[in-house]
């Protein structure tokens, strides 16, 4: 079987999938390849997928000869991908946890409340956890409250009593996604 073939007018490539089955890939010119990589990767439903998954999913339906290096490279260069790159969380898993998202600049004060939780001191057990919540979009106004633990309901507490009480409810609160601002919250 020879490993290239033309269907309706259009170069294939029989490839073999990591299932031992042999299917048919379009051989993608080299001039549109950038543009399926940027799309294979930046697009919004693509979320900034590591070289191992967009490498996967391109493969799927397309083939050049280069495509492994042309793959990692462009991962590898690209910046939100970078940013997005925890050391920690990198070392034991090699994907990052999420794509960075850019928010745009809201036209009023209190639209929008970005919201994370830390421990000061260097043992996390014995250290004080204190709450942030800030304004950053305009007023760039920060508040910083210590609070006992980081259960869901005390950390719920605090963003009504800081800052909905003082200030306004926001029309967005915006998180890392941690258990403590995702936990359902029993009355």
């Amino acid at each position: 079987m020879q490993p290239f073939h033309v269907v309706g007018g259009i170069l294939h490539r029989f490839v073999t999938r990591t299932n031992g089955k042999t299917s048919s890939a379009l051989v993608w010119p080299a001039s549109m390849q950038y543009k399926l990589l940027r799309t294979a990767h930046v697009h919004r439903y693509a979320w900034h997928k590591s070289t191992t998954k967009m490498l996967q999913h391109i493969r799927e339906k397309y083939w050049w000869p280069s495509m492994a290096v042309d793959v990692d490279q462009f991962v590898g260069s690209c910046d939100i991908c970078q940013q997005a790159k925890d050391p920690i969380h990198f070392k034991r898993n090699k994907e990052p946890l999420h794509s960075l998202h850019l928010w745009m600049a809201p036209d009023s004060l209190w639209v929008r409340m970005h919201a994370d939780l830390f421990t000061v001191g260097k043992k996390r057990k014995k250290g004080a956890r204190v709450f942030a919540a800030n304004d950053r979009s305009i007023s760039k106004l920060v508040e910083l409250v210590p609070i006992p633990d980081t259960k869901a309901k005390t950390v719920a507490a605090e963003i009504v009593d800081t800052w909905i009480c003082q200030y306004a409810c926001p029309k967005q609160i915006v998180t890392d996604q941690g258990r403590e601002f995702c936990k359902k919250i029993n009355r």
